[in-house]
């Protein structure tokens, strides 16, 4: 593989595990949790590991590079975690790093399953946040790793769109391949719609803290670019990037202005 793509292919996990952050600082905000940078960067680099050793993997290069990431993690968790959190971690990383080499056959015969099991994975970043800042897990945390996932799902079906020929070729059954470009947009616009309606309805009932409605406006974002870019067969990633870019923004304006 040419050097360009290689470096390509660095940069992209680079930018897209920082989505990891961006939900974390989401969370905090949302839950009134003080971040720390261990953190911040042991949840950065958990994704990364995943993003690197899949390439390795696929390329049958597998490196101390790859892993990398994650030996720093570790050396964070030992000093500023507890054992529990070490485990969590620990787990989550080797159920992540099982997907390419013991899951990726299921994707081609179980449809959604690549969809399905990559949001959970991303979700399950509620529940490493939680655990490592010690909470107690109540269902509000069960709410938002519903809105995780959904949101992951959609980000995740909407990136396969770009990449439906190739599916198709290899017989990974993704949503876009399982069903088709237009009906996939429409699930996607209806996913948009349902975790929407829960931020609203949830927040406005005070079942979660009245912030909660600054997530509305990625997913705003995500409905809105979904139909501008369809319209234009364009499947660009951005949606996908700038949408957690918002996950950030969004929480840090509304606290800065409730604040004042």
């Amino acid at each position: 593989m040419g050097n360009t793509h290689f470096k390509k292919f660095v940069i992209s996990g680079l930018i897209t595990s920082l989505c990891a952050p961006a939900i974390s600082y989401a969370l905090s905000v949302i839950f009134e949790v003080h971040l720390t940078l261990p953190f911040l960067l042991i949840i950065y680099f958990l994704p990364l590991t995943i993003y690197f050793f899949d390439f390795s993997y696929k390329q049958y290069r597998l490196s101390f590079l790859a892993f990398l990431p994650a030996f720093f993690s570790v050396g964070l968790i030992l000093k500023y975690s507890e054992n529990k959190f070490l485990l969590i971690y620990l787990i989550a990383l080797v159920s992540s790093l099982c997907y390419p080499i013991f899951l990726k056959d299921i994707t081609k015969k179980i449809p959604l399953f690549k969809n399905f099991v990559v949001a959970t994975m991303w979700a399950i970043l509620v529940i490493i946040f939680s655990t490592y800042f010690e909470l107690s897990f109540s269902y509000l945390y069960w709410i938002f790793f519903l809105l995780v996932f959904i949101r992951t799902f959609v980000d995740i079906s909407y990136s396969d769109l770009k990449d439906i020929n190739e599916d198709k070729s290899r017989g990974v059954k993704t949503l876009a391949v399982t069903v088709g470009i237009d009906k996939t947009i429409i699930i996607l616009q209806l996913l948009n719609l349902l975790s929407g309606l829960i931020i609203i309805i949830l927040s406005l009932s005070g079942i979660l803290p009245l912030i909660s409605i600054s997530l509305l406006v990625p997913i705003i974002f995500s409905t809105l670019s979904i139909y501008y870019f369809s319209r234009r067969s364009n499947f660009s990633t951005l949606v996908v990037d700038l949408e957690y870019l918002f996950w950030f923004l969004s929480p840090l304006i509304v606290r800065i202005l409730w604040n004042q």
